[in-house]
């Protein structure tokens, strides 16, 4: 048996550390090039001041897409990680003290659209049909 075909990954985001995963589990030689000190790509975290700030895409709320990236490596999420729901899912603050708040509950997340804006709570229902469907849709492909 010969020498496994080496690859090179540039980015140690998610995308590019599934990528190298799936590759590595198929026989390839690997190397993964990163140029910030820390992996994770745009899913890091930001300390300051004593806070810290999730940076994270919005991959983090769909979980199914790790679940099936270990599955196909051959491993167990739930033997790595303890993935938690958290409620509220984030917030914005605003320089003028203004703030806005995502939950799990769609009704407290379209209560606040209504907040900053009247007549947008409606709409936000709207956008969350129109872009479910648009899921649904490209769900296969990611």
């Amino acid at each position: 048996m010969g020498q496994a075909k080496k690859i090179a990954v540039v980015g140690a985001g998610v995308g590019g550390l599934a990528t190298a995963c799936r590759l590595s589990q198929k026989g390839y030689s690997v190397d993964v090039y990163e140029k910030l000190t820390e992996c994770g790509g745009r899913n890091h975290l930001l300390e300051d001041k004593g806070f810290k700030f999730d940076m994270g895409p919005s991959f983090v709320l769909m979980p199914d897409f790790f679940e099936e990236l270990f599955s196909s490596c051959g491993e167990n999420l739930k033997d790595h990680l303890h993935l938690q729901v958290l409620d509220p899912s984030y917030k914005i603050f605003y320089s003028d003290g203004d703030s806005f708040t995502v939950f799990c509950d769609s009704i407290r997340t379209q209560a606040e659209v209504e907040r900053i804006e009247a007549g947008a709570g409606k709409k936000f229902n709207q956008f969350i049909a129109e872009i479910s469907g648009i899921y649904r849709a490209v769900r296969p492909l990611l």
